[in-house]
Order: C-alpha cells, then structure tokens, then sequence
C-alpha cells in the first residue's frame, strides 16, 4: 500500500510540474503571432476584399478607415493582420462610411464620416476608445449668412480631418460640398468656418498641411469651382500664417493647373520652402515657397486623383499614386520609375508614418494593405526588379 501511495504522489507531482509548461503552450497556441519585422520586404496586414478610404498614424497605432466596415487600428509595432475594431460599422444607415480619422489621445478619436442624408452628422467622436460615438459636428458646414435648408439636399458629410502637431487640440476639416475652411480648438467640440464659401457647384477643401519648419503656416487645397459652376476658377492651394486665421492668401493661378483640376494632397518636406502638390494628372513642385511652380510626374491616368508623399527622413524620395499608377522618384521629382508591387497590384492609399518610417499602401480593387518597414531606405525600384525576377 505505501508503495502504491508514492507512486499516487510521484504522478500528482508531475502532472502539477507540468501544468506551467502546458498553460505557456496553450497561450501561445492561442495568441497572435507577431512576426518579425523585416527591413526591405513588404508584409500584408489584411484588409483584402474590403474598400480603404484612407490610412492614418497616431503617436502608437496605425488607423484603417474601411468605409461602411467601420475603423481598425493597431499597435505600430505589431504589423500583423490582427486588427482592433474601433467602432462604425454601418449597415443600416445611408452613408458612405469613414473616411478619415484623427486622434488626440488614444481615447479621444474623430472620425469623418461622408453621408448621403441631411439629418446625419458629417464629425462624429468617441472619448472611450471607440465604444461609443456622438455627433461632434456643432458649426460645422454652411455658417450665416449662408444658411442651407433642412430639404436643400446638402449634407453635413466630412472628407477630411487634420490636426496641428504642437496644438493638438486645434484641428481643421473639411465637407464635401463647399469650401469653406473649418476650425476647431477643442478637438471638434465646435467648429467654426475660418474662410466663407464661394457657393460654386462642387467647390471644396480637400487636404491641409502644416510647415515643419514654422508651425504657425497652415496650406489647404481643393478647387474652387467645377466644370458646372457658371464661374470658372481652378485648382486652388491656400496658405496661412497665423494658424488658419480669416485670413487666407491664395498660392495658385490659372496658368498652373486644368479648368477642373484640384490639389489632393500637400507635402511639405525639412527643406526648406519646398512643396509637393498631387493634382489630377501631374505633380506641382515650388523650391519658393510657392511664388513659381514646376510640373512634375505627368500621370497617364490622368482623370483619377492623385496623391503625394515625401520621404520623412530626407524628402528627396517621393511617392504619386492614383487608380491605375503608382512610380517613385529618388531625385525629387526629375525622373521617374512606374512600380506595381506589392501584391501585383496598383497602389491607392499611401501613408508614410513619420515616426516609424514606415510606408503604408492599400491596393486597389480591394486588394489589402500593406506595409514597408523603414521605407526611407529602401528603394522601391529595387524591390520591384526583385519582385520581377521572382515571377520569371
């Protein structure tokens, strides 16, 4: 009997020495796997089959606005496709979904949501991580003495969102239908129009952009009229030097851009007085701060959007994409090299995280995102050679 109750305890001291090793294995086993991140190779991080509106950073995670699927972040330094759903899903109501997002701390979010009913709101914002939203656009839209009716089929739908990097509580937006210059410095609390609109058929702002080198410059592009309007004025880019105060002076004329052109994006560099403009079918450079321009990049694609980014590190590395192109430049924008990759695909979205470098891209036709570690680096011309050798 004492034999058989020593055995009885040795097996019992097993089982409990292993219990330790068998609890590691099934958290393992039931945990995401992050994989190592690799310098020089594009990694998928999901989203295939979804439409991406944009692609936004904040201090620790990297944003994905998915339109009707709602919002996805997370942590910068995970880069896997284990992704954390922020809210907003829509699938009942009639709206476009979101597309763009800003963040000024983890927990306060705004979101920018396009809508196709004059009774939703166009800003909407959560104080808890995301679990719940309220609207949060209160004097955001037409302002006296242009006031538009309830029944005008205009909506409240915002595009875009951009936040001042030293003043996170100031942040400016922008409709879909007008094109005024909106400001808030309470983080969307309340918003109130710092340029009145024009009223023209389809006039609207469409990005911002703060200096690197003196914070209190703000630019915003657009277009200030369309092919419909009865007046006719091109593709405009505003500049401001008291943070986006009423007064606005326009950087633009006529003999730069087509009658229905606009400016998508702004990239301003660490050089000095040097900027990218991403335009419908070319790329606008200014080495003066804008007094005289340069057509760069002419698109063949020229009828979609384009947009424009800088590398972060040295600025002489750019980036243009639209539907169907995506090339890089190496020097600043003189020569040019068509790419493909990653995923076979054309590149949409491009977001280049300043923090990490680290390059962000959703490829079109729903294709996914993806993500180039350290992208200041590394050519893209180089992968694209690599990636072709691999296919042969």
């Amino acid at each position: 009997m004492r034999s058989s109750s020593n055995e009885e305890g040795l097996l019992v001291r097993i089982i409990y020495s292993l219990i330790p090793f068998i609890m590691f294995n099934w958290s393992c086993a039931n945990s995401p796997v992050t994989p190592p991140i690799k310098d020089g190779e594009w990694m998928y991080l999901g989203f295939a089959g979804r439409p991406i509106m944009n692609i936004r950073t904040s201090s620790s995670y990297v944003y994905v606005c998915a339109s009707n699927d709602g919002l996805y972040r997370q942590l910068k330094s995970s880069l896997t496709d284990n992704w954390e759903y922020v809210g907003l899903r829509d699938s009942s109501l009639n709206t476009e979904g979101v597309f763009d997002v800003l963040v000024h701390n983890e927990n306060e979010i705004l979101a920018a949501i396009v809508n196709l009913k004059t009774n939703l709101p166009g800003i909407v914002r959560s104080t808890n991580l995301g679990r719940t939203w309220m609207k949060s656009d209160s004097g955001f839209g037409f302002s006296m003495p242009y006031v538009i009716p309830a029944d005008s089929g205009k909506y409240s739908s915002c595009e875009t969102l951009f936040g001042l990097s030293d003043q996170p509580e100031t942040v400016f937006a922008a409709g879909t239908e007008d094109d005024g210059i909106y400001r808030s410095t309470n983080f969307g609390l309340v918003w109130q129009v710092m340029s009145l609109p024009t009223l023209n058929d389809y006039a609207h702002m469409i990005c911002y952009a703060q200096d690197p080198l003196d914070l209190n410059v703000i630019y915003a592009g657009g277009n200030s009229s369309a092919s419909g309007a009865s007046v006719i004025v091109p593709a405009m880019l505003l500049k401001s030097t008291d943070r986006g105060s009423p007064l606005w002076i326009p950087m633009l004329d006529i003999s730069h851009v087509y009658y229905d052109n606009a400016v998508y994006t702004i990239a301003l560099t660490a050089q000095p007085e040097r900027i990218y403009l991403g335009m419908r079918g070319f790329v606008l450079s200014s080495n003066d701060a804008g007094t005289t321009w340069n057509k760069l990049a002419y698109s063949e694609d020229v009828d979609n959007l384009l947009t424009v980014v800088a590398d972060p590190v040295h600025g002489t590395h750019l980036l243009y994409s639209s539907v169907n192109t995506f090339y890089e430049s190496l020097d600043t924008g003189r020569t040019w090299t068509k790419l493909t990759h990653p995923g076979s695909g054309m590149v949409e979205i491009v977001t280049w995280d300043k923090q990490t470098d680290n390059l962000y891209v959703s490829v079109k036709n729903k294709g996914g995102v993806f993500v180039l570690p350290k992208a200041s680096s590394v050519p893209l011309q180089k992968l694209e050679k690599e990636f072709q050798s691999k296919r042969k």
